[in-house]
């Protein structure tokens, strides 16, 4: 079977590739102006009520130039992700020229997203990935989605006391698990 997600070429700040939902196929060649993989990764981690949703992160512009998109993600009944993307004429987003609906089986696509990611990270590495893209591979979030995949406690959340942070209490999570759930990508 075809993947559903597959990142084809990261070059120079563009980030392109495809999505296939079996019936139709979206090829995307997204610049640096906005941050493809982690505004995505957002947008799973929101959908599934694992970030905080205080900026419908679910919805987020890509940039093609001179072309733009909206991308929607959501899942629906019958545990099923969707994907809505909008694509107008330029980057101000006033004259639509397609609009395209895909849906997929909400594991088998997380599976796919979480392969695809470690494939790209073993590809490129870390310091590689951001030459070539201008931005930092989104690992935390990378991390968070793959945990929640697996149905694991690596990424939870504790706090530090306002004793440790100067009086104010802060988010920690494990550096040494997260450690260890990237090395299993390798």
């Amino acid at each position: 079977m075809e993947k559903y997600f597959q990142i084809g070429q990261i070059s120079a700040g563009w980030i392109c590739g495809k999505l296939t939902d079996g019936k139709s196929t979206v090829y995307f060649s997204n610049s640096y102006i906005t941050n493809f993989l982690d505004d995505f990764m957002l947008a799973l981690l929101t959908i599934m009520n694992e970030y905080p949703a205080d900026e419908y992160k679910e919805l987020f512009r890509t940039v093609e130039e001179p072309t733009a998109s909206i991308w929607k993600v959501a899942v629906v009944p019958d545990n099923l992700i969707t994907i809505h993307i909008d694509s107008f004429s330029s980057m101000e987003c006033v004259e639509l020229i397609r609009s395209e609906h895909l849906c997929f089986p909400k594991a088998s696509f997380l599976q796919d997203f979480i392969a695809e990611m470690e494939r790209i990270l073993n590809k490129f590495g870390l310091y590689g990935y951001r030459m070539e893209w201008d931005s930092e591979f989104p690992l935390s979030l990378f991390l968070k989605l793959k945990s929640v995949y697996e149905k694991t406690d690596v990424m939870s959340v504790s706090e530090i006391s306002e004793m440790e942070n100067q009086g104010v209490i802060a988010s920690c999570t494990s550096l040494e698990k997260e450690c260890k759930m990237l090395q299993s990508c390798l």
